[in-house]
């Protein structure tokens, strides 16, 4: 009887002290998780502040700029959604319509330049499609960019309708950015 009285039980303190530390693990994590997506914030932020027509224009080595076009003034950083594309870049499989602020729209003369780029790859289509793809930052509102970028794709299908091209001739598709110089742009590739 003596000697069941000195046994003690230490499993509850040792639970106690196992389930603090697993507490307080994780009271860190999630404050290091919030540290993080805060900061992700901050440096997308930053990206996005930079002018992404400098960057793609800069970066881009195996395209060639056939012209710029300034359609609006692009001083403001918001630009008003019935604006147009602020530049046309064409290379030799590709076009690229360069998007600024909530601009959504083709002006006639930005669709226009769709007409040399349709007469210049419709010989080589034989089966192949066009394929439009639109892309959007995702660091500004995933919903909102996604819903841009699907209006701006819808302009440009619109465009190469009007240039002759049929809509079984073309697959659109809205994808995220996959480097920081396709932010805002739609893309026209033969496939």
């Amino acid at each position: 009887m003596a000697q069941a009285q000195e046994d003690e039980n230490h499993w509850p303190g040792f639970v106690d002290a196992l389930s603090t530390i697993v507490m307080v693990v994780t009271f860190l994590l999630i404050i290091l998780a919030i540290a993080i997506f805060v900061m992700s914030l901050q440096i997308a932020k930053g990206f996005a502040d930079n002018n992404t027509t400098d960057v793609l224009l800069d970066t881009s080595t195996n395209m060639k700029v056939s012209e710029k076009v300034i359609v609006e003034s692009t001083e403001e950083v918001d630009v008003p959604s019935d604006a147009s594309a602020v530049a046309v870049i064409d290379a030799d499989d590709r076009f690229f319509f360069q998007f600024d602020g909530l601009t959504i729209a083709l002006d006639d003369d930005s669709a226009g330049r769709l007409m040399p780029f349709v007469e210049k790859t419709e010989p080589i289509r034989d089966g192949r499609k066009y394929v439009v793809q639109s892309y959007f930052d995702p660091s500004i509102g995933y919903t909102k960019a996604k819903r841009l970028a699907y209006y701006r794709m819808l302009a440009v299908r619109g465009a190469l309708s009007e240039n002759g091209v049929a809509a079984e001739e073309i697959e659109i598709y809205v994808r995220e950015a996959p480097t920081l110089d396709r932010i805002n742009t739609v893309e026209i590739v033969t496939k």
